[in-house]
């Protein structure tokens, strides 16, 4: 079942099975990790979610991920992957509006259970623990694909090839850092569509796009006239991001918990395909 906390509005059409037992509800966790033990369980945010009955997550924003309707109902890849958790547990998905300003704050404070959809950092790695990261975001090297100057990630790494980059940006930043000797063009607030038109102009060679989110918006705009390094699905080794849900620091049972749930839908295929049907121009634009 999934809520809206109070305050923030709008109401969730997921319903999770609830355990009217405790007990059944101990059970089902036990089966999932384990008997952690006395300490370890009284520790854990896995109690403080079988006695309030709710699975409470930041209910941060990051299209195709995370989004919110008008009405205030959440929806999204990660929306429907933590329903899913939520039904495992035997409890209700709720989400409580959050900012990205405010979303590790919230855990540490026990505003919130978890929060998703998170990039992992050294710096918040310091207050709060992660699961086992589900997504990478990165660069890739995105080109025309008649472009014969560059069929590899070592070819884009020389002075007769031109990057287009947005000035200050994230995409400036990895093409600089990753393809120094090349040339680069900055454009101002351009928009990732105005990359694209300079790369299919033949004005630049190569333009930096994520993967999977605008890597997959891209391909189905444009079709195959692009080619991508190391691949569509594989970023850069530059600035990646790793994309996991952070928890409490040091709660070793709810870690395990929810990566066993990750393992077993990766295993089964169930993860990708959710995310996959998510990374389309109707969700990314909408």
């Amino acid at each position: 079942m999934m809520r809206d906390a109070g305050q923030q509005g709008g109401t969730g059409r997921r319903r999770g099975r609830y355990l009217a037992a405790s007990g059944a509800i101990a059970l089902a966790v036990t089966a999932m990790v384990g008997d952690p033990g006395p300490a370890a369980a009284q520790d854990s945010v896995l109690d403080e979610i079988k006695d309030r009955g709710t699975l409470r997550v930041a209910g941060v924003v990051y299209r195709p991920l995370i989004m919110r309707r008008p009405s205030g109902e959440y929806y999204g890849a990660d929306v429907e992957f933590m329903g899913e958790l939520a039904d495992e547990l035997g409890v209700e998905l709720e989400f409580v509006n959050a900012g990205w300003d405010t979303a590790v704050a919230g855990v540490t404070t026990g505003k919130w259970d978890m929060v998703p959809a998170i990039c992992v950092t050294p710096q918040r790695e310091e207050v709060v623990d992660f699961s086992e990261p589900y997504m990478t975001i990165g660069g890739v090297v995105t080109v025309l694909r008649e472009n014969d100057k560059i069929n590899s990630v070592e070819d884009a790494d020389r002075p007769e090839v031109v990057f287009a980059n947005v000035a200050g940006g994230w995409s400036e930043e990895i093409a600089r850092a990753a393809f120094p000797n090349a040339s680069h063009k900055e454009f101002g607030g351009a928009t990732d569509d105005q990359l694209a038109v300079e790369v299919l102009s033949g004005r630049a060679d190569a333009a930096i796009f994520d993967t999977p989110v605008t890597i997959a918006l891209i391909a189905e705009k444009y079709g195959d006239q692009f080619k991508f390094f190391p691949s569509a699905t594989q970023p850069l080794e530059v600035l990646p991001c790793p994309v996991a849900y952070g928890y409490r620091q040091g709660d070793d049972t709810f870690g395990q918990a929810l990566n066993e749930f990750i393992t077993s839908r990766e295993a089964s295929g169930e993860l990708q395909a959710m995310f996959q049907k998510y990374m389309t121009a109707d969700f990314i634009e909408e």
